[in-house]
């Protein structure tokens, strides 16, 4: 039966191996030496300084081995002082170990840990730390022929191997014979152990916030009526940021936005986000908190299911707003923030809605009162009319009544003086005097019932008075908040000439970018210097 063959060049010191199993045991013929695979005889030829017959025979017990070059003297050992113990080569020693692992692990071997190094200039170099003693690790080794299958695999899950990530992998054990250290050989990475993983960290977050009665503490705060003054935390790199301010352009309001940069991802994250998160909730001129980065995969958002995060927002004494990766995304720091959104935009979006919202109401409102103000005119207009032409109208026919009555006793008294005798003429003249006082004031009360009716077109006209200034102070409530106003009192608007996006902060300008000033007049160009 054909089987692996290998041929000793004991000049070159090369060693060719070739045959049936050549390419499936390549990675014990690589850690010999450098090795070079030649395709036109389908052989691997590995340089090999201190060649050992017994450590090929070690390492490969049914290899056939066949030689050429050899000298009388290229196999003779040293003799060696009596006493002494002969003792064994370090590339023998590491061919028994590697032999003795051969034994010890004869299938692949499932190790779990945490990610704490990563590179990739060729092969891909793993540093996997235990989860529970970050100062045990070991090495793993994606080789350049495994890494497109193995990297392809684990983007397909929706994550990627970084820093801190917990992860299983299938292995090879083996050891590295330059350096003489264990060595694993990943073949696959086992990525339900990694999502269950992300997945359970959520949970366990929530859960334990739940356990502390701080699960919805951020959610039960009152939000400001008019919230314009905004504190930002996302990543300073990127361009998330833009699409943010582009969603909350739309409502044509000078927001005041205080941008804390963090990093959304990485070792870094957790400290900045926490820090962040403590720094912008003891500041009194905010109205709420956003928190939000573009998409990202599994592990990258892993900090945002992190304990120390979520807990930092439930006990945030201002509202926050959260929009994490994509729209499909959950993590803990959306299950407890005061609202969450889908993608940073729709921050923007819901903010800029609650000034056209307002605006449009404070001028419904304005319309309401003004078109009420009019129907009570003149609705107390025609009332006060019709009261006004029925008093005078009871007026005259009262006055007429009166004097039809004092003329027909004046009438009578002289009449009645010339018959009667001295004191009934001195008692009809006291009695027609009476008669002309009551009379003269029966009078006067009829003009101060008229004096006061004819003070209701006056009161209409105050109530119209009233109605106006209302009017007038919603309507400058109104132009004071808007930024025409804000451009006469002497601000002005900075935007960039290129991508025409509105400046707040001088950090986002180098030297010799081109702006635009918009002033209440005019708008003018600058160069920064």
């Amino acid at each position: 039966m054909a089987q692996l063959q290998a041929h000793i060049d004991w000049t070159a010191k090369t060693v060719t191996f070739s045959g049936p199993g050549t390419f499936q045991a390549k990675e014990k013929i690589k850690s010999f030496g450098s090795a070079k695979w030649r395709g036109d005889i389908k052989s691997w030829i590995v340089s090999v300084p201190d060649i050992s017959v017994s450590n090929l025979k070690t390492a490969f017990p049914q290899l056939e081995i066949s030689e050429s070059g050899k000298t009388d003297d290229s196999n003779v050992e040293p003799e060696v002082p009596s006493g002494v113990p002969s003792g064994v080569g370090v590339a023998q020693f590491i061919a028994q170990v590697r032999a003795a692992l051969a034994a010890a692990f004869p299938a692949p071997v499932f190790i779990r840990g945490v990610i704490s190094k990563i590179k990739a200039p060729r092969h891909t170099y793993i540093e996997l730390s235990d989860s529970d003693d970050s100062g045990v690790h070991i090495n793993c080794f994606i080789w350049s022929d495994d890494s497109s299958r193995i990297i392809g695999e684990v983007e397909k899950a929706g994550f990627a191997l970084e820093p801190d990530l917990e992860v299983m992998f299938e292995v090879d054990v083996g050891i590295n014979p330059r350096r003489g250290d264990i060595s694993l050989t990943v073949r696959r990475v086992v990525v339900e152990y990694t999502i269950g993983k992300l997945a359970a960290e959520r949970d366990k977050t929530n859960e334990q916030l739940k356990k502390e009665g701080i699960f919805n503490s951020n959610r039960s705060l009152d939000l400001a009526f008019l919230p314009t003054r905004l504190g930002l935390i996302t990543s300073s790199a990127g361009t998330v940021i833009n699409d943010f301010r582009n969603s909350l352009d739309q409502a044509r309001y000078g927001f005041r936005l205080l941008w804390h940069p963090s990093a959304m991802q990485g070792t870094a994250a957790k400290r900045e986000i926490v820090r962040a998160i403590k720094t912008l909730g003891k500041r009194k001129d905010l109205d709420a908190i956003l928190i939000f980065r573009g998409g990202g995969s599994r592990a990258e958002l892993a900090v945002f299911n992190d304990y120390e995060v979520a807990k930092a927002v439930c006990l945030c004494p201002l509202p926050i707003f959260s929009a994490i990766g994509h729209q499909e995304d959950l993590s803990s720091v959306q299950d407890v923030s005061f609202r969450a959104c889908g993608v940073p935009k729709d921050l923007g979006r819901f903010f800029a809605d609650i000034i056209v919202r307002v605006r449009s109401s404070v001028l419904d409102f304005a319309g309401d009162i003004a078109g009420c103000s009019e129907q009570l005119f003149a609705d107390r207009s025609r009332s006060m009319a019709h009261s006004s032409a029925l008093v005078l109208s009871q007026a005259k026919s009262l006055l007429t009544h009166k004097l039809v009555r004092l003329q027909a006793l004046a009438a009578s008294i002289p009449m009645l003086a010339s018959s009667a005798s001295a004191t009934k003429r001195h008692r009809l003249v006291r009695a027609g005097s009476r008669i002309l006082d009551l009379s003269a004031g029966s009078l006067d009360r009829a003009a101060l019932y008229l004096q006061r009716y004819s003070r209701l077109p006056l009161f209409g006209e105050n109530i119209f008075e009233r109605a106006a200034e209302r009017l007038a102070g919603l309507t400058a409530l109104v132009d004071a908040v808007s930024p025409e106003t804000q451009l006469k009192r002497g601000f002005s608007i900075v935007r960039k000439t290129a991508g025409r996006s509105i400046v707040i902060a001088a950090s986002d300008l180098q030297a010799n970018d081109q702006v635009e000033l918009e002033f209440y007049d005019a708008k003018k160009s600058a160069r920064i210097e």
